[in-house]
């Protein structure tokens, strides 16, 4: 089914969130919706779907094609109770269907489905809170699924959920022909699952084909060509001005009249005067238009911002490690986390640590920020390190402070401050609010600000990119980039992972697993290993069957070693040895190959 939407406008209080928008979603497409947050990306697909109400709707419309159109929303966070069971929450939402079904046959439905999404019958006892951000995300689409839409709508799918799980979703969505709307701050999500890139501002949706990489692509085109445009604006400007000057001056000579001339030269001035006046008016006009339509670029030179906070930091000869984790070991009771295991971390480290849900990722940071004991095994930190850290609560802000006056307390003057926090998207209107009262992606940001202004030689971040819409993610990384000192980060984050990472290190079986190289290197070493335990595995299938068709050849041999047998059952007999000498020779040529 298609959607197609005109003058779409939408206010809260009095105060507009975005007016005459306008756009299309065609069949079976895969859309994904971006934006700053608080520009209205969830509210305009609650519209779509007929949730929410729109404003001044005698002036727009909605069509769809056809018109008997089935949405279904997995929303940011479903509100199931936390103490039912799985079985429970089923049985609970076919009940609400009953009318358009028999109740039985959705249970069983959604059951088979949930089967096939990776549950086990066990899992449906378990109660809503004990289940992983990735089980969730597929009980609530398996749910969403059940009504078999025409329209899938996902609103911030990723969050919570390990890579595993975000793969799993990736390959589903693929798979699947429902026209497919996806609101999302994951730009490798996007990048892996969507065909159409819609940026949505105030009164604008701007769209882009293709994936995110594409979006961003396209974005830089435009870019570079602004700036060729501007480049062309101030050429123009200043031939324009030269003539201006030149006018100008040829129409206050024209003006100095000597009154010893004669009238008819004193009129002969006169018209030059005037034609000069002419001529410059006209110029004026030319460089009014122009500043009028001046081509403006987004500014992205940050370079000033980035000396200031890198001059900042100390980084001395450090030893060649800066942090050493010798035979760590920590349990939650009859739950072990980490046994064993070893880390050393090198000056100018930019190490993603990666792991799945629950395997120990922050419990290791609180370790290393001793705000976690550890069983046994030694964390040794070199004593010269700052260590900066951002965790997923952000709790290194004063609620009181205004933003200024929060940076300013790391030392910063009030030139530097402004600076620093404009590069990170605070206005200047922003500059006098109380931290107290901002969002949670403009803490995120401002907590950033504060570790950069602190002179840390050492950054553990958290989950940073949390809470941040894309224009924010892509400011911290591009900072990140740019800071010279080592860094440790927790993040689901793919796309910001790929951006910084240096080095991964991996939580597999309690131990930290370390791959020298950056993200694209240990994607790559993870598929060799898994292509390596696929031949393995096919290299025991093999050499099991040789042994086997071994073992029934020397049957075979036997039988056809018997004196006493008929004509009948010595030709079933050489036949058998022949097909089994055959399937061996073939198992034996796989095994070679």
């Amino acid at each position: 089914m298609s959607i197609k939407f005109e003058n779409i406008h939408k206010s809260f209080n009095g105060i507009d969130i975005f007016n005459n928008l306008e756009g299309k979603i065609h069949t079976g497409e895969k859309v994904g919706i971006i934006g700053a947050n608080g520009v209205g990306k969830t509210t305009l697909v609650k519209i779509l779907m007929g949730i929410e109400e729109h404003d001044n709707a005698q002036y727009s419309y909605i069509e769809y094609q056809p018109h008997n159109q089935i949405f279904s929303y997995l929303k940011q966070n479903d509100n199931f109770p936390d103490n039912e069971s799985v079985s429970k929450i089923i049985q609970e939402f076919s009940t609400k269907l009953n009318s358009e079904c028999n109740t039985n046959s959705y249970l069983k439905k959604i059951k088979s489905s949930l089967m096939e999404l990776g549950f086990r019958d066990r899992d449906l006892k378990k109660k809503y809170k004990h289940l992983s951000g990735g089980e969730k995300t597929r009980l609530s689409l398996c749910i969403a699924l059940i009504k078999n839409p025409d329209v899938l709508v996902l609103d911030e799918p990723t969050n919570n959920l390990d890579m595993k799980a975000i793969s799993w979703l990736e390959k589903f969505i693929n798979s699947i022909e429902t026209t497919v709307i996806i609101i999302s701050h994951d730009r490798y999500f996007l990048d892996k699952t969507v065909t159409r890139i819609i940026e949505m501002k105030r009164d604008l949706l701007k769209e882009y084909k293709g994936n995110y990489s594409n979006y961003k692509l396209q974005k830089s085109i435009k870019i570079k060509d602004l700036q060729r445009q501007r480049k062309i604006q101030n050429r123009e400007l200043k031939l324009l001005e030269k003539n201006s000057e030149e006018k100008l001056s040829w129409f206050f000579k024209a003006n100095a009249l000597d009154r010893n001339r004669s009238e008819f030269s004193q009129g002969v001035m006169k018209h030059t005067s005037n034609k000069q006046h002419r001529a410059y008016r006209d110029v004026q006009i030319k460089i009014k238009r122009i500043h009028e339509n001046r081509v403006e670029i987004p500014k992205e030179d940050m370079s000033a911002v980035y000396d200031l906070f890198n001059k900042l930091i100390d980084i001395p000869k450090h030893p060649k490690y800066l942090v050493k984790v010798n035979r760590l070991k920590k349990a939650f009771g009859t739950k072990v986390i980490f046994d064993n295991a070893a880390l050393n971390i090198s000056t100018g480290d930019k190490i993603a640590l990666l792991g799945a849900n629950g395997t120990g990722k922050t419990t290791f940071i609180k370790m290393l920020m001793n705000l976690e004991p550890r069983d046994s095994g030694t964390i040794m930190v070199n004593p010269s390190l700052k260590i900066g850290y951002f965790s997923q609560e952000i709790e290194n802000l004063n609620h009181e402070n205004t933003v200024q006056q929060e940076i300013m307390d790391c030392g910063l003057n009030k030139k530097e401050t402004n600076n620093l926090l404009a590069c990170f998207l605070f206005k200047l209107d922003a500059l006098y609010k109380k931290v107290g009262n901002l969002s949670m992606g403009e803490r995120s940001r401002l907590s950033f600000c504060k570790l950069l202004a602190s002179k840390c030689n050492f950054l553990v971040l958290d989950e940073p990119t949390n809470h941040m819409d894309l224009i924010s993610r892509e400011t911290i990384e591009n900072a990140l980039k740019n800071y010279k000192g080592t860094m440790l980060f927790v993040s689901h984050d793919r796309y910001f992972a790929k951006a910084l990472a240096n080095k991964v290190v991996t939580i597999e079986d309690h131990k930290l697993i370390s791959y020298e190289g950056d993200y694209d290197y240990y994607l790559e070493k993870m598929c060799a290993n898994k292509e390596k335990a696929r031949v393995g595995d096919s290299y025991n299938f093999i050499h099991a069957n040789i042994i086997r068709l071994e073992c029934a050849l020397a049957v075979a041999s036997s039988e056809l070693g018997k004196k006493f047998a008929c004509s009948d059952e010595k030709e079933e007999n050489l036949n058998n040895f022949f097909a089994l000498t055959h399937e061996l020779e073939q198992y034996r040529e796989m095994l070679n190959s």
